[in-house]
């Protein structure tokens, strides 16, 4: 029997291994200043920059740091999209198929179409960063790639841009659209998973009627959270929210009223049926990065009565053009969609 032994002190790491070690070194360091933060309940955060010059303060959503995380590679990287920056963040890397170090044992023909696609993140707002979504970031402790980016004139694409962002009358749908597959084609994404979460959601939809045939096949699978069937809808379920709400806070949402009514009016109907802390955790975040000029651009003033790009927006137009893959609809229990709402959305 001859043994063979490895001497590893004469091994040499090619620039990729060093690359991800380094990744890795970087994720524990800072993750590892996180869990002392929280311990400490310290004023001042241990941080680290991000590429666009901005700071990042890991899982914003979740107490201490997950121990997954500490072996999960992670990088960010921004994309040049229509003289700006789009700012991306990818978790973990791509399942192979191959199982693990172990996985020559039993492996079998079919397990290439087992493999844990990676899950590609559309955020909602409209011009809401995706770092409310960070909780997310979780499916990589389970060996699934998790892809984020903040759409054009948000959050960090909007730092990672000097702090400038497209005028008013250059946004439209289809600069959205160009935006997700210019982000697919630098990330070098193909058969994936989509979850969108509201205008997300319908932005997935959109780009799943309009697509050509190999952008609609690589969808494997279509996760759709609080995703209405237009945006007329949408307004028609917000309106009758509002009148659930004390008679002085519903007419303050839905007619003139100062605005510090109009503030507090606001505040109860978030609380009540978009998220019980408004305030707390990623979506405070996220909240502090959300673009103005987006969201009025997309949804007009008053987010009650129907404006913006995306006022006549159905999927019931899309239909006829529409390759819908296997599809999960989200709602909430109390939020501000009715129950018809979900089952009509396609």
């Amino acid at each position: 029997m001859i043994i063979h032994v490895r001497d590893h002190s004469k091994e040499v790491e090619t620039d990729e291994q060093q690359e991800a070690r380094s990744a890795r070194i970087r994720r524990r360091a800072l993750l590892f200043s996180a869990a002392c933060e929280a311990t400490a309940n310290a004023f001042s955060t241990a941080r680290a920059a991000s590429p666009t010059g901005g700071i990042q303060k890991p899982f914003c959503g979740v107490t201490g740091a997950p121990s997954w995380a500490y072996n999960t590679p992670w990088e960010e990287r921004l994309v040049d999209f229509h003289g700006h920056k789009t700012w991306c963040r990818i978790i973990g890397k791509e399942d192979t198929g191959e199982g693990g170090f172990f996985g020559f044992f039993g492996k079998s023909t079919d397990d290439a179409a087992r493999k844990k696609l990676p899950l590609l993140i559309l955020h909602g707002g409209p011009g809401l960063p995706s770092r409310y979504l960070e909780t997310l970031e979780l499916l990589a402790g389970q060996g699934r790639q998790v892809i984020f980016y903040d759409q054009i004139g948000c959050g960090k694409s909007y730092l990672a841009s000097d702090d400038t962002a497209p005028p008013a009358e250059e946004f439209s749908v289809d600069l959205f659209l160009d935006e997700l597959s210019a982000v697919k084609s630098a990330v070098g994404v193909k058969r994936h998973h989509i979850l969108g979460h509201g205008w997300g959601g319908m932005l997935a939809l959109t780009a799943l009627s309009r697509g050509v045939p190999e952008e609609k096949q690589a969808v494997a699978s279509l996760s759709l959270a609080s995703v209405p069937p237009s945006y007329r809808q949408l307004i028609q379920d917000r309106q009758r929210r509002a009148r659930e709400l004390p008679v002085e806070l519903g007419n303050a949402l839905l007619g003139d009223a100062p605005e510090e009514l109009k503030a507090r009016a606001l505040d109860a109907y978030r609380r009540r049926f978009v998220t019980s802390r408004p305030d707390a955790g990623c979506l405070n975040v996220a909240s502090a990065g959300q673009s103005a000029v987006v969201l009025t651009v997309l949804s007009g003033q008053d987010q009650f009565q129907a404006g913006g790009l995306l006022k006549d927006w159905t999927a019931a137009d899309l239909l006829p053009s529409l390759q819908v893959p296997p599809t999960l609809v989200l709602r909430g229990e109390d939020e501000e969609f009715a129950p018809p709402a979900k089952r009509t959305l396609l």
